[in-house]
């Protein structure tokens, strides 16, 4: 597995949401959420996006990606 969970990535490509129409650019940095080995390698993966309106100042996309579509920006330490 490329990462695991809660190691900090960034995108290496745009990004369509499966959700909601919006793109995540190159460079977006999120967190993994959860990993996947059956059928494919694949990640889940939150993305703060800004969004004034709310409190705190941003929403959260979770997007899945494939280990083509990241780089490992930070390894989470265990406790």
């Amino acid at each position: 597995m490329k990462a695991g969970r809660y190691d900090r990535v960034r995108l290496l490509v745009d990004v369509s949401s499966e959700i909601r129409d919006r793109v995540l650019p190159q460079g977006a940095e999120g967190t993994v959420v959860e990993t996947f080995e059956q059928p494919r390698e694949g990640y889940a993966v939150d993305f703060p996006v800004p969004d004034s309106r709310l409190v705190g100042g941003h929403a959260w996309e979770n997007v899945m990606l494939t280990p083509d579509q990241f780089e490992v920006v930070a390894r989470h330490r265990q406790a």
